[in-house]
């Protein structure tokens, strides 16, 4: 059901996801609800590419588990020749941009598993990722004929909150937080102090988001059915829209 909020107490959307993704959202919320709801941007992450040496040998693939991956990922390699193995649409989209020839499973590292399975009865596949990552890619595919070889590619440096987002956050109403990955989620809630007066509604992208919010006493927590952009639209729309 909406939620039924006065326009005079509309919330404020913070967007804490690196600052490209972060613009991207912005421009996203506009176009799909209207441009008139008050948008902060102030990321908690920054994305530092890293200069790897690659994986020697034959590959069949390459799994990315995110956006920044692929644009790591690129940064070392013309190769484009590699299937890419993405955990959802707007990956997908960043790999076909750089020019691979890519496969969405539209949700979480549980779809794309299968659909791995299901593209591939075995195999090597690269796995580019990040200092952090969620879920152990190795581990999972330890005892299937898919052999998974991963390196890291970026780091995910932590960032304070910007004094926009401080003033936002220390004055009394609502802001709502959409949270996307485990370690943004942990990295915001680490900037918070019981001082602050707003009421923190946080949006999650998936469960693994939503275990992240336990140690922090949000005014509510909502999350995604499905780790997708137009779930998160829908979420954001139940309270910024009439």
């Amino acid at each position: 059901m909406a939620h039924s909020i006065r326009p005079s107490e509309r919330p404020t959307i913070l967007l804490t996801r690196p600052a490209p993704q972060s613009q991207r959202w912005a421009k996203l919320i506009e176009a799909e609800l209207g441009n008139d709801i008050p948008v902060v941007i102030s990321p908690v992450i920054e994305i530092e590419f890293l200069q790897p040496d690659l994986p020697k040998g034959n590959f069949d693939g390459v799994i990315f588990t995110s956006a920044n991956a692929v644009s790591a990922f690129a940064q070392l390699t013309k190769d484009r020749d590699l299937a890419a193995y993405c955990v959802g649409a707007r990956t997908a989209a960043t790999a076909k941009e750089y020019g691979f020839d890519a496969i969405s499973a539209d949700g979480s590292v549980d779809d794309l598993v299968p659909l791995i399975h299901s593209q591939r009865g075995s195999g090597r596949l690269l796995y580019p990722r990040g200092v952090y990552t969620a879920r152990n890619l190795q581990e999972i595919f330890a005892n299937s004929s898919i052999e998974i070889t991963e390196f890291v590619t970026y780091r995910q440096t932590p960032k304070p909150l910007s004094q926009d987002a401080l003033e936002l956050l220390q004055s009394p109403g609502s802001v709502l937080i959409p949270l996307f990955s485990p370690r943004s989620a942990q990295i915001f809630i680490s900037t918070l102090s019981q001082t602050m007066k707003s009421d923190l509604i946080a949006l999650c992208f998936s469960a693994a988001v939503l275990e992240k919010t336990a140690t922090w006493n949000f005014a509510e927590v909502r999350v995604c059915t499905r780790p997708v952009s137009g779930e998160m639209i829908r979420l954001l729309g139940e309270y910024v829209t009439d």
